[in-house]
């Protein structure tokens, strides 16, 4: 893929109030006024994401700053740089044993990066647990960012209790014991099959957690979305393979919590949780809509 000399591609590093270092992956064109920001899924990251690598040219070559950034969320678990000069340590975050509720620090400080180079017109973008992710930002921080782009925001909630069938009520209640004694410690992988602690599994097991409410489908209202006032798109591909509903009910649901007259939703046919091999579409229904909401907010 070529890539124009109108557009700068860099890796870039920026800071978050807690004093760790992240890294993210840059593309953008000459002086632009508008950017997104991409969240990752739960266990990934930057710098896996083919869907992430396809939108940022395709993005920059529209005009539109393209960051794709890294998280404590990232991978199962990977160690960061926290401090700088004598205070630098490492820390082990990742996806294991991350606290959903910190993600804001990481996404503020990419909202910050942005600004600081002169866009003020900031989209976020988030994909799986990113989809939770930003739409938790966006109610904790409101008024920061233009709007919000959820891709495959599905319901980890229903989706566990799903997958782990009569096992779930046990995972939670041993969950809940292991981290009364140990907010570190690890919650057997027979589970769920990877690593991770007890508290992590809960955030999205237990509904009394903002991850657990955020899209559970089965609730009357998305509180926490339903009370954003900006724009909201919402894309899931027609073979979603986490789905606990038929993908349009999943879109019914969001357009009825959604109280922006810009926002929409889309379904993109062939496409699967990651859209592998409908990136492209999936990035110009994007593109598409912000030029819309740009050009009804002005």
């Amino acid at each position: 893929m070529g890539i124009p000399d109108s557009i700068d591609v860099k890796l870039v590093e920026f800071k978050t109030s807690d004093g760790l270092t992240l890294s993210g992956l840059l593309s953008a064109p000459k002086r632009p006024k508008i950017g997104v920001i991409h969240v990752h899924g739960i266990f990934s990251s930057f710098y896996r994401s083919r869907l992430a690598k396809s939108f940022a040219v395709d993005f920059a070559k529209k005009g539109v700053a393209f960051l794709n950034t890294e998280t404590r969320g990232g991978s199962t678990m990977m160690g960061f740089a926290k401090g700088s000069g004598s205070r630098l340590r490492y820390v082990n975050l990742g996806g294991g044993v991350e606290k959903f509720e910190e993600c804001v620090k990481d996404i503020d400080a990419a909202v910050r990066f942005m600004k600081r180079l002169g866009i003020k017109r900031v989209y976020l973008e988030g994909i799986s647990t990113g989809a939770q992710k930003i739409t938790y930002y966006a109610w904790k921080r409101p008024g920061k960012v233009r709007g919000i782009i959820l891709l495959g925001a599905v319901d980890d909630y229903n989706l566990r209790r799903k997958e782990l069938g009569r096992k779930f009520g046990k995972a939670v209640a041993l969950a809940r014991e292991i981290s009364k004694k140990d907010p570190a410690g690890l919650l057997p992988s027979s589970y769920i099959g990877v690593h991770l602690t007890a508290r992590r599994f809960l955030s999205f097991a237990d509904p009394k957690n903002p991850e657990a409410r955020l899209f559970n489908y089965d609730r009357p209202r998305l509180t926490e979305l339903a009370s954003l006032r900006i724009p909201v798109l919402s894309i899931f591909g027609s073979r979603e393979q986490h789905a606990t509903k038929p993908v349009r009910e999943m879109n019914g649901i969001i357009a009825r919590n959604s109280s922006s007259r810009l926002s929409r939703q889309l379904l993109i046919s062939g496409a699967n949780h990651g859209f592998r091999g409908r990136a492209g579409e999936a990035g110009l229904s994007i593109l598409g809509w912000i030029a819309y909401v740009e050009g009804e907010k002005g």
